[in-house]
């Protein structure tokens, strides 16, 4: 998918010190069942207001609402990497 263009620039501020040139203007999204499937999972979190999302993925009942929940229930763990 294409990212647009105020995803660019937010992304080139906060995670590469306002590379714009060297953001991925592209993404690709996958589906829980691959994320499920996969040996490895990482999470990063680049961005102080993140915090909030590793607290609800950490303490909220597992739900799709809000699908990093659902990670929990895994046969491993995903990896957490702050760096705020």
């Amino acid at each position: 998918m294409e990212l647009t263009p105020q995803t660019v620039t937010i992304n080139a501020n906060t995670a590469l010190r306002g590379a714009y040139d060297e953001v991925p203007h592209r993404a690709v999204t996958i589906g829980m069942h691959a994320i499920h499937g996969s040996r490895k999972i990482e999470l990063y979190f680049n961005r102080p207001w993140q915090a909030a999302v590793l607290r609800k993925a950490l303490l909220l009942e597992r739900t799709t609402e809000f699908p990093v929940t659902l990670l929990r229930g895994m046969k491993h763990s995903p990896t957490v990497s702050p760096r705020w």
